[in-house]
C-alpha cells in the first residue's frame, strides 16, 4: 500500500475517531480543567497526535482508551504548566488577573447542586476525579480505565470505592 493511500486512510479513521469520541474527551478534559478553551485546545492536540499514531491502523488497537490516555496526560501536563506560573507570580500579580475574570462567581451561584458536586469533587484526588468521570459519565470498564491512568484494575476499583464514600460524605 503506498504512503498517499494509508495517509488518506489514516484521516478517515482519525475524522471518524474524531467525530465519534470528540465530544465525549471534551466533556472529560472541561471536568479536568474547568476551562472550556483549554479543554479544546487538548482535544485538538489530541486528535493531532492520533494522526501520528503507528498503531492506529492495527486492528486490535484500543483507539478509544489510547485517546483518553493521551488527553489525560496532556491535561496533566498543562495542570502542571498552569501551577508552576501560578507559583511563580507574586500576590499582587495574582490579584490583578483574578480581578479581570467577569461574572464567574455569579455563574457558579446559579445552581446549588452544580457548586456542591464541584467542592466534592474537588475534594477528591485528581486521578479519583478522573477515575470516577472514566467509569460513570464515559461508562468505560475497570480495564480500560486502568490502561488510561497507568493504575491496575485492583487499584482502580480501590480508589473508586473510596472515591465515591469521599464524595458522598462531602455531599452530605
Amino acid at each position: 500500500m503506498s504512503a498517499a493511500v494509508m495517509n488518506e486512510e489514516r484521516k478517515k479513521l482519525v475524522g471518524a475517531l474524531f467525530e465519534r469520541h470528540a465530544d465525549r474527551i471534551f466533556a472529560y478534559v472541561l471536568g479536568i480543567l474547568g476551562d472550556a478553551s483549554e479543554a479544546s485546545d487538548i482535544v485538538s492536540e489530541t486528535f493531532v497526535r492520533a494522526f501520528a499514531e503507528p498503531r492506529l491502523l492495527s486492528e486490535d488497537f484500543n483507539c478509544r482508551a489510547w485517546l483518553f490516555t493521551v488527553a489525560t496526560n496532556l491535561a496533566r501536563n498543562h495542570i502542571g504548566r498552569y501551577l508552576r506560573r501560578f507559583l511563580s507570580f507574586s500576590g499582587p500579580d495574582l490579584d490583578l488577573r483574578s480581578s479581570k475574570v467577569p461574572g464567574v462567581e455569579e455563574t457558579f451561584h446559579r445552581n446549588d447542586e452544580f457548586i456542591r458536586l464541584s467542592k466534592a469533587l474537588r475534594a477528591v484526588d485528581q486521578t479519583d476525579r478522573e477515575i470516577v468521570f472514566l467509569k460513570y459519565f464515559e461508562e468505560m470498564s475497570y480495564a480500560e480505565i486502568a490502561k488510561i491512568t497507568g493504575l491496575s484494575e485492583s487499584a482502580v476499583g480501590s480508589r473508586l470505592s473510596r472515591a465515591i464514600g469521599r464524595l458522598s460524605n462531602e455531599l452530605k
